[in-house]
């Protein structure tokens, strides 16, 4: 599930992950079809769960705002249960800042890797 304050809606185009013992390799590529919530943080839910280690960065994402503007950068774990999307030069959270309000036809893909609770 993917979060802006409000749930956006969204296609997924492909996501898919597998499991070798506690070590998770997640990828997912969407395309949103609603709107998000103005300078709020952007947020995934996991699709297993992480042992404590928020923080870590995990990954890495590319996001196109509204076929105008690139975001890409490291994927970090928010808690447990999500992840947030940091971009590299700017260093903040996607969403809040860099601000990026999710609209119709903004996509996002991430790869990730990280070791399940259990």
């Amino acid at each position: 599930m993917w979060t802006q304050t409000a749930t956006p809606t969204f296609t997924n185009t492909r996501s898919r992950y597998a499991r070798t013992g506690r070590i998770i390799v997640a990828h997912t590529n969407v395309t949103f079809t609603s709107a998000g919530t103005a300078a709020a943080t952007i947020t995934c839910t996991l699709p297993v769960t992480a042992v404590s280690a928020v923080g870590m960065v995990i990954g890495t994402f590319r996001g196109l705002d509204n076929g105008t503007t690139f975001y890409q950068g490291s994927v970090e774990l928010a808690s447990t249960t999500t992840v947030v999307f940091i971009v590299d030069q700017a260093g903040g959270y996607v969403g809040g800042g860099p601000a990026w309000t999710i609209a119709n036809t903004d996509t996002m893909s991430f790869t990730i890797t990280y070791e399940s609770a259990s």
